[in-house]
C-alpha cells in the first residue's frame, strides 16, 4: 500500500479553511462581550458584523493589490494572521476599554436623551 503523500495544496486549503472557522469564533466571542456592554444582543451583532465588513473592505483595500505583487504571498498571510491572532489576544483589553467609554457615556447621556433628537 503507498502512503498518501500530502500536497502543499491540500495544507493551504487546510490553513485558508482554519483561518475561516478562527473568524467565525472570534465573531462569536466577539457578540458574546458586547452583549454584556450594551446588554442587547442586537447592537452587538451589528457592531461585530459592521466591524468585520469594514475589516474586509479595508483589508481587501490595503493589501489586495500588495499581495498580488508580493513576491511571497504566503508568508505575508502568515504575517497577517500572526497579527490578527495578536489583535484578538488582545480583544479583551478592549472591551474593558469600550465598557469604561460606554458607562461614560450612558452616564453623561441617560438623563437628557432628548439633547440627542434635537
Amino acid at each position: 500500500m503507498k502512503p498518501k503523500i500530502i500536497n502543499l495544496k491540500n495544507i493551504l486549503l487546510i490553513l485558508f479553511f482554519l483561518s475561516g472557522a478562527c473568524a467565525l469564533t472570534y465573531q462569536v466571542i466577539w457578540v458574546r462581550m458586547l452583549n454584556q456592554i450594551f446588554g442587547v444582543n442586537a447592537f452587538a451583532v451589528a457592531t461585530v458584523l459592521g466591524a468585520f465588513m469594514a475589516g474586509l473592505a479595508l483589508g481587501n483595500h490595503y493589501f489586495g493589490k500588495l499581495s498580488d505583487r508580493h513576491s511571497q504571498p504566503l508568508k505575508l498571510f502568515a504575517y497577517l494572521q500572526f497579527f490578527i491572532g495578536l489583535f484578538a489576544l488582545c480583544s479583551p483589553l478592549f472591551f474593558s476599554l469600550i465598557t469604561n467609554f460606554y458607562a461614560a457615556l450612558h452616564k453623561q447621556f441617560y438623563s437628557n436623551w432628548g439633547c440627542l433628537y434635537q
